[in-house]
C-alpha cells in the first residue's frame, strides 16, 4: 500500500499543486482490508475443519494449531500500522481528506454460518479466553468484541 502511495506521489498523471504536492481539494479513499478479512476468516474455516466437515471429510471442531490472528486479542495490528505509514505518505505528499471504509466485520456477512460452529468450539474449549470470552459465552460474543475492535481501529 505505501509503494502504491509513493507511486502515486511521483506519477505526473497524478494532479498536483505547485511545488509538486498533491492539490488542496484532493481526496484520497481508502478500502481497508476487506479481502484480507474474508481471507483471515478462511483461516479460520480451514483450520477448523469446517471446511473438511462441508465436503464429508470431518476434521477437528477447532482450529488445532496456534489460535488464528483475527480471534486474537489487538486483531488486525499489521493492518493498521500499514494504514497509518500510508495515510502519513499522502499527507506528507499533500493530501488533508481521507475517506477510510471501515472493515467488513458484520455478523450478518454469509461466511458466518460457515464460521459459528468453529468459533463455539474454540470458546467452549477456552481458547478465546485473552478475548474475555469463555465456556458457555455464545460465539457471537467473540466475535462481536473483535469487530469492536477492529471498528476502533
Amino acid at each position: 500500500l505505501n509503494a502504491q502511495g509513493q507511486r502515486a506521489l511521483m506519477s505526473p498523471q497524478v494532479p498536483k499543486a505547485a511545488g509538486g504536492l498533491l492539490k488542496k481539494q484532493t481526496l484520497v479513499v481508502i478500502h481497508t482490508c476487506g479481502n484480507d478479512f474474508i481471507m483471515k476468516m478462511a483461516e479460520v474455516l480451514m483450520g477448523g475443519g469446517g471446511l473438511m466437515s462441508m465436503l464429508g471429510g470431518g476434521g477437528p471442531a477447532m482450529p488445532s494449531g496456534p489460535t488464528p490472528e483475527v480471534l486474537r486479542a489487538n486483531p488486525g495490528a499489521r493492518e493498521s500500522e500499514t494504514l497509518r505509514q500510508f495515510m502519513e505518505t499522502m499527507y506528507r505528499g499533500g493530501a488533508r481528506h481521507f475517506l477510510v471504509s471501515g472493515v467488513p466485520a458484520y455478523l450478518e456477512m454469509p461466511i458466518w454460518n460457515m464460521i459459528w460452529p468453529v468459533i463455539g468450539g474454540m470458546v467452549n474449549s477456552g481458547k478465546l479466553s485473552d478475548l474475555g470470552v469463555g465456556p458457555g459465552d455464545p460465539p457471537k460474543l467473540a466475535m462481536e468484541v473483535q469487530a469492536a475492535a477492529l471498528h476502533e481501529r
